[in-house]
């Protein structure tokens, strides 16, 4: 323990081979506290109250942690069981959500696509389309990103068959015509 830099260092001895001589070597800074009442692990300069270089691992008796380190953070447990509550945004290159539904069966020959009719009929009612979660759910409840993803592909799939059975109808339209002619 000795104090210098503007605070009091603890640091550990250890035995190192320096250009071919044994010496005593000191592993510094594995705990300052800084006059200021900053603490640093790892840093003799900590800039907050808790400055860590390295990676931290907080846990309890029953396996449940928080790591940060290493570019990363980890919550939950062995299981990871991953909870977190927030009031922000979050920034992102890429979030990969797992599900074990999706939305393709409507490419099923046996798919019952509802027919147009009662699509409009349904959104003139309740303002919103079928299927989908309305404003107000949405409000209350928030939404789950993969669910929220499975449900939007449908439509864009249930989309793509109206258009497909429009285009038929329209080739039928115009093959009429040119029989007409």
């Amino acid at each position: 323990i000795e104090h210098q830099n503007g605070g009091l260092n603890f640091w550990i001895p250890w035995q190192g081979n320096e250009g071919g001589k044994d010496r005593d070597r000191f592993m510094n800074y594995v705990l300052f506290l800084k006059d200021d009442g900053n603490v640093g692990i790892g840093t003799e300069d900590p800039q907050k109250k808790l400055d860590v270089n390295g990676t931290v691992l907080f846990h309890n008796n029953d396996d449940q942690y928080l790591s940060v380190g290493n570019r990363q953070v980890v919550f939950g447990s062995e299981n990871f069981d991953v909870n977190t509550y927030g009031n922000g945004k979050i920034w992102a290159n890429e979030i990969e959500v797992t599900t074990d539904r999706w939305s393709d069966y409507v490419f099923e020959d046996n798919y019952l696509l509802i027919p147009i009719d009662e699509v409009e009929t349904f959104i003139k009612a309740n303002k919103h389309l079928p299927g989908v979660p309305s404003e107000k759910e949405v409000t209350d409840k928030g939404i789950n990103l993969g669910d929220m993803d499975a449900i939007l592909l449908k439509k864009i799939e249930e989309l793509t068959l109206y258009v497909i059975e429009l285009k038929k109808e329209l080739e039928e339209v115009k093959q009429q015509q040119a029989q007409t002619k």
